[in-house]
């Protein structure tokens, strides 16, 4: 039985899918794919005989666009909080960004710069936006406890990511953690840092969205100080629904003296 809810969300995701849907065919019927997502995508299968699956392609674009939007807006939400109630750890970032060349740093330059991406990798540790779900090839057995072949398995990386066993001081927001030996000179994965699910499959946006972050925290601190209101201890607050939100994110925003001449 179908709730007002549920047709009102369907209704919004087959608008979704049919703007996909008539993007990739415009794109395709002047044979003028563009140098943007949508055209890598479409090119993804030169110099395969089999035709071409455009639903392959819509999903991928409904995913990318998932993974920039919701849950990176709810990634942003919780660094801003963070950075606001850790003065010191925003102002080691705005000394980072002093060091670039100009206001408008290129991708090359924003994945170089290690404190930021450290930022951004604890936040996420903190506050992954989303949990995932795998299911075994084959009958399993775990701690006493047998999963059958297909079953589908709920990973939740808030708890896992928060287990002391893993990083110390876990409920802690540390940031340095990820400068220091061994984690750099591991991939984050290895640690038990799964944000964007593990293995082969994982989110295909994750570069994306990591880039898409590490862009939204330059361009918001180079022009404003951030910080949080006084009656604003207790906040924000946990919200999960298909991914974890705040609920409400009171921050202050001064202008910062322009960090570039």
């Amino acid at each position: 039985m179908q709730t007002k809810w549920t047709k009102e969300y369907d209704q919004a995701l087959t608008v979704v899918s049919k703007a996909a849907l008539d993007m990739v065919e415009q794109r395709l019927a002047p044979g003028e794919l563009g140098n943007d997502l949508v055209g890598h995508l479409l090119r993804g299968d030169d110099g395969d005989e089999a035709p071409m699956d455009r639903n392959l392609v819509v999903d991928n674009l409904k995913t990318f666009l998932f993974a920039g939007h919701d849950t990176t807006a709810s990634a942003l939400c919780w660094l801003m909080h963070l950075v606001a109630a850790h003065p010191e750890t925003q102002e080691r970032l705005v000394q980072e960004f002093m060091e670039l060349r100009d206001s408008f740093p290129s991708v090359e330059e924003l994945e170089s710069l290690p404190y930021l991406d450290a930022v951004i990798r604890e936040t996420l540790r903190l506050y992954p936006s989303a949990g995932f779900t795998k299911s075994p090839l084959q009958d399993v057995e775990l701690c006493g406890h047998c999963l059958p072949r297909d079953m589908e398995i709920f990973f939740f990386p808030f708890f896992t990511q928060r287990d002391e066993v893993l990083f110390p001081n876990a409920n802690s927001f540390e940031p340095e953690r990820w400068l220091s030996e061994p984690l750099r000179s591991s991939s984050p994965e290895r640690a038990g840092w799964m944000p964007f699910s593990l293995g082969a499959r994982n989110c295909v946006g994750s570069r994306m969205a990591l880039l898409e972050l590490k862009a939204a925290v330059h361009a918001l601190l180079s022009r404003y100080i951030i910080s949080l209101p006084e009656d604003a201890k207790n906040l924000p607050k946990i919200v999960l629904l298909f991914t974890l939100e705040p609920n409400f994110v009171p921050v202050e925003l001064q202008l910062r003296t322009s960090i570039k001449s």
